[in-house]
């Protein structure tokens, strides 16, 4: 073992040289200590500034006949090398530039140095690692605090910063410190295109001070979100304007506590004032089902106890659920109890059920209307005519049920 950790250590500069790869896929690396480069200065060192873009899906037919499918893409390097096939126009590819960009700007704030660089499955995973200076020892093994600039061309992981500690000798250790979600710092979806504005909200993440190795200093691009706040109307008062990557239109949530706006990435916060006084309305009556309530929001009092209640409750809601199948004769896969804060459940295309641990504050037919709602969606995955009528066949009383969810109790 020790003979295979000092493989690393024999790397010369400048040179991509095979670490030992025990999944098949081929890891390569390619140093340059002491060479005080930033991150673009060691991509394209080690030719790794190719481009990415996508094209439509391409085969030949048994008869020879070559067919285009324009619905389907291929991620294809400027090679022409087809790195993933049959994604969707939703995948938008980040270029290893981009990240680049990010690994410099890092690299001025905090003045780290990129030492190393890795290739793992023909390019598929891409990492620039950057040694922040801190280190320690374990016996006679020195450990480096390195900074990992993450880029995926695999067409479903998210481009991720994270800091390591763990050495990179082989295949699985790299992809440990790839999993590494304790270090984590910064993810970067492929749902929406790194623009301009997107660059900027996490280059805002950075103080000036460079310290920027610190957890709390950042979270994940899209729950981190600049926020702005703003006196809306007299009738109204204020709103709170917040940048959220997960949000593909600008969209309004009120809560007795708040106003927000949740503000896609590439939207102007002045455009999303308008729509929001445009709105004002809406927003005023809103306002008033909360002060109509007989009883206060069930998030709000409930989400402070979750934590303490989770484990009995998880089993019980788990349990009941399993229960309720059984008897009405439903077929689900995974059910999932979690803290949600705007519905009381879900069922995905999967079956999969998932369950709002609130429910523990409504009386026991709302939990069990609750469950057997989203156990119908197992059958029916609408809300048509048909879903309520065959809801209301397992479920008496089912109109009274909305109406008192609706009117005493809400998220």
């Amino acid at each position: 073992m020790a003979e295979m950790r000092n493989m690393t250590k024999e790397i010369k500069n400048f040179e991509w040289s095979s670490l030992l790869d025990l999944t098949g896929k081929g890891l390569s690396q390619f140093n340059a200590v002491g060479q005080k480069m930033n991150c673009s200065q060691l991509m394209r060192n080690a030719e790794l500034d190719f481009t990415v873009d996508l094209k439509p899906v391409e085969f030949t037919n048994s008869g020879g006949q070559k067919i285009v499918n324009k619905k389907l893409k291929s991620l294809v390097k400027n090679d022409e090398e087809v790195l993933v096939s049959n994604l969707t126009d939703q995948y938008h590819p980040m270029q290893n530039e981009s990240l680049a960009r990010l690994g410099d700007y890092f690299a001025d704030k905090a003045n780290l140095s990129f030492e190393h660089c890795f290739s793992y499955d023909n390019s598929k995973a891409i990492t620039f690692l950057a040694n922040t200076g801190g280190s320690f020892n374990i016996g006679e093994d020195r450990v480096n605090n390195y900074l990992m600039f993450n880029n995926f061309h695999t067409g479903r992981d998210k481009s991720k910063i994270n800091t390591t500690n763990i050495n990179i000798w082989c295949s699985n250790t790299f992809l440990t410190a790839l999993k590494d979600n304790d270090q984590f710092m910064i993810s970067i979806t492929h749902r929406i295109e790194f623009n301009s504005d997107l660059e900027q909200l996490i280059k805002s993440k950075i103080n000036s001070n460079g310290d920027v190795l610190t957890q709390e200093q950042f979270s994940y691009v899209g729950q981190n979100k600049s926020i702005r706040q703003k006196d809306l109307v007299d009738k109204v008062g204020k709103i709170f304007l917040e940048r959220s990557y997960r949000a593909k239109h600008i969209n309004i949530s009120v809560t007795p506590s708040k106003i927000r706006v949740a503000v896609p990435v590439g939207v102007k916060f002045d455009i999303a004032q308008k729509i929001a006084e445009q709105r004002e309305y809406w927003i005023e009556k809103q306002m008033h089902k909360f002060a109509k309530l007989k009883k206060p929001p069930i998030y709000d009092i409930g989400h402070l106890f979750a934590g303490e209640e989770m484990l009995h409750n998880s089993d019980f809601i788990i349990r009941r659920v399993k229960r309720l199948a059984k008897e009405n004769g439903f077929k689900h896969n995974k059910i999932t109890i979690k803290l949600m804060k705007s519905r009381w459940g879900s069922c995905s295309s999967k079956n999969n059920i998932s369950i709002n641990i609130l429910i523990g504050h409504l009386p026991k037919r709302l939990q069990d209307y609750i469950i057997l709602h989203e156990l119908m969606h197992t059958k029916i995955k609408n809300h048509s005519k048909y879903f309520w009528t065959e809801l209301g066949k397992i479920v008496d009383d089912l109109k009274e049920l909305r109406r008192e969810l609706k009117e005493n109790y809400m998220l």
